[in-house]
């Protein structure tokens, strides 16, 4: 199976990965091709980048790896407070030198994996040939926004019924998505949240939250978007930009700033806008971020995937970017600690692993009585599509709510005031 196992005494972590090549694995790439390794959005995994990984555009060009982060998809791991986005970029490095990979061209998509992406290009930039950004976040998490996610979560993970749960699941589609996802693909999405994040695992629901809630209160964690100057430094290697045009979450003109910034420190940086408002653009409109991915990708020089040790050994390197990171945080501590355990990787304060830790215990509490949107056999009780049948409770892609045409004409009649 393809797992990566970071063991370490202080923690257990176990990286699921796939790829692209004809077995799924590491072992089967092709080395006369580059390598391209994405990151999926916020609460999905890796099966959900089928739109790139099955695309004959890139595939026949390239090698493509995606990986779950350590609270996603099939990976596992020993929940901890100190779980922020420098954490997943030392489990990233760690899976890069445990497979032997090549030099690769790094794609981040959206909120937390852009920022995990940042991270990595910048404590191991000799691993990135290329950093493409997929819906840049603003530097911190805009309230109205914040506050919306945190309520929605809420109501999701304590949903008492299907259609409270249904009617939740909905709302966070148009939150991460956009209004147009609606149909097979909706079904799909909202399907996968019931198996993947049903109400009985709201704490691993939480841990993901976290991850962008409490950076709005650390100002240690404020190595979003813009970054400082001297770690834009630290990056070298080319950025594409791809940005929705008007996008409630992903606002387009802290994309434009940040590619600002990228030039004003010298680098090679591009932006590119899709029009619309859509999230989860690789889902939504994946041909367009295909092939622009392609265009900015093909301009670059070619580089083999040859899978061979690391020529630094895994300690010395991840020590190499502990001490960076020490550099840059101006934190002398970081150097005094494992290199080798990514929890030592973290910037999160003492106060606010509390609080992490106290809302994940929070959510866990009665989990295993919480109402389950699934069958005993692990399915869906139903789609989402056979349950709606135009009830009141679901908005319109407008945003509002009407009476369907399952009322009689009589009925509606008498709602609406028409009869007496």
């Amino acid at each position: 199976m393809p797992y990566i196992d970071l063991l370490h005494p202080s923690e257990a972590v176990s990286i699921w990965y796939t790829s692209s090549s004809r077995l799924g694995t590491v072992n089967s790439l092709l080395p006369d091709k580059p390598t391209i390794v994405m990151l999926h959005p916020l609460y999905l995994n890796s099966s959900w980048l089928w739109c790139q990984m099955d695309d004959p555009r890139l595939n026949s060009s390239y090698n493509i790896i995606a990986f779950d982060t350590r609270t996603s998809g099939k990976s596992m791991s020993t929940p901890s407070g100190m779980y922020d986005t420098w954490v997943q970029a030392a489990d990233l490095a760690l899976c890069f030198q445990y497979l032997h990979l090549p030099p690769v061209h790094l794609v981040g998509i959206e909120t937390v994996s852009v920022s995990c992406a940042q991270r990595f290009a910048i404590l191991f930039p000799d691993m990135v040939l290329s950093l493409t950004l997929i819906n840049v976040p603003p530097p911190t998490e805009l309230k109205t926004n914040l506050y919306m996610l945190d309520e929605l979560i809420q109501l999701y993970s304590y949903a008492e019924d299907l259609d409270t749960y249904e009617h939740a699941a909905k709302e966070l589609s148009t939150f991460f998505a956009g209004p147009g996802c609606e149909g097979d693909l909706l079904d799909d999405l909202i399907g996968f949240w019931e198996q993947s994040y049903p109400p009985s695992r709201r704490s691993l629901t939480m841990q993901n939250l976290n991850l962008i809630k409490n950076a709005s209160f650390l100002p240690r964690l404020l190595f979003r978007t813009p970054l400082p100057r001297r770690m834009l430094e630290a990056i070298n290697s080319p950025v594409l930009i791809i940005q929705s045009e008007s996008s409630q979450i992903y606002p387009l003109e802290h994309a434009q700033a940040l590619a600002d910034n990228f030039k004003s420190a010298g680098k090679d940086a591009r932006l590119f806008v899709v029009k619309g408002i859509a999230g989860y653009l690789t889902i939504m409109n994946p041909s367009i971020v295909n092939q622009t991915l392609l265009k900015f990708l093909g301009r670059l020089p070619r580089v083999r995937s040859d899978i061979k040790p690391p020529s630094v050994p895994v300690a010395q390197r991840m020590r190499e970017a502990l001490d960076t990171l020490a550099e840059l945080t101006g934190d002398p501590s970081f150097s005094e600690k494992d290199a080798m355990c990514s929890l030592n990787f973290s910037c999160v304060s003492p106060e606010i692993c509390k609080i992490q830790v106290k809302s994940r215990e929070s959510y866990a509490k009665d989990a295993a009585q919480a109402f389950s949107p699934l069958q005993p056999n692990g399915r869906p009780i139903r789609k989402y599509s056979e349950g709606r049948k135009d009830h009141w409770f679901v908005s319109e892609s407008n945003g509002l709510s009407y009476a369907g045409k399952f009322l009689l004409p009589t009925l509606r009649g008498t709602l609406l005031g028409l009869h007496e």
